[in-house]
């Protein structure tokens, strides 16, 4: 048996089965052109036919992991055509967020330029996965470098969160001398349920006759939920919450 390649407009190459099977069974990917080709046209079929769809019936957090899998497996040149895709803003913002991950979102990059003047939305999340509550002021003492790496440190894991705890409580001490204060973990948080929109964000939505459906709302990190949350609530300065949303693509 044999496979038909085009070559050209109207030219085609045959293809035997010993060659065709490595082809199909993705062997020598990145060292073999045509096994890489084969799998760059497939990537690029996912992420503009099927990844919007995808995403919204998955967690956010899974969905960015399974694009930066699938980047891997892609060349530089297909990364670069993804970007060039006719795609929806949600799928672009996945892209960006899979491909560029920063430990800013751009709505803080506004106000915090580059010294990471304020406590990052990334870090305050960790602090209260961990239970820790950092000041300002205890903030303010880290060096840049140790802002940088509280603000990229994994917590994936119940062992990362409790080395994470254990750092920022060795960094407070050594650069205050007094102990970190503790905070409470909340055992089931807002950002965490995935079928129940917060009444508090749904308050702060419809102030600008905004709504989201619980697909919008699952397909999100659980990052970018605790910070919707966090934006929603009174007691918060949530100036803010505007840009988020519409950064998060769930507004215009």
């Amino acid at each position: 048996m044999a496979a038909l390649r085009p070559v050209g407009p109207i030219r085609y190459e045959i293809y035997s089965v010993p060659t065709v099977c490595p082809l199909l069974l993705k062997k020598e990917l990145k060292t073999n052109a045509d096994t890489q080709l084969l799998e760059d046209i497939i990537c690029l079929v996912f992420i503009e036919f099927y990844l919007e769809e995808f995403a919204a019936k998955h967690d956010g957090d899974k969905v960015i992991s399974i694009i930066q899998k699938t980047m891997k497996k892609m060349s530089t040149q297909a990364i670069a055509a993804a970007g060039e895709l006719p795609v929806s803003s949600k799928t672009k913002s996945l892209l960006q967020q899979a491909a560029s991950p920063s430990v800013l979102f751009q709505f803080e990059t506004e106000f915090m330029k580059e010294d990471i003047r304020c406590i990052p939305m990334a870090v305050r999340f960790k602090l209260n996965t961990c239970g820790i509550k950092l000041k300002l002021s205890e903030w303010n003492q880290f060096t840049l470098p140790e802002r940088n790496q509280l603000a990229a440190f994994q917590t994936l894991t119940q062992e990362q969160v409790l080395d994470y705890r254990k750092h920022v409580e060795q960094l407070v001490v050594s650069r205050t001398g007094a102990e970190a204060s503790n905070l409470s973990v909340e055992s089931n948080p807002a950002w965490t349920k995935l079928e129940e929109i917060p009444e508090t964000l749904l308050k702060k939505l419809s102030e600008y006759n905004w709504t989201i459906t619980v697909s919008q709302w699952k397909a999100l990190t659980d990052l970018q939920r605790f910070v919707l949350v966090k934006l929603s609530r009174p007691s918060h300065e949530n100036k803010n919450f505007t840009k988020a949303v519409k950064e998060f693509a769930l507004a215009n």
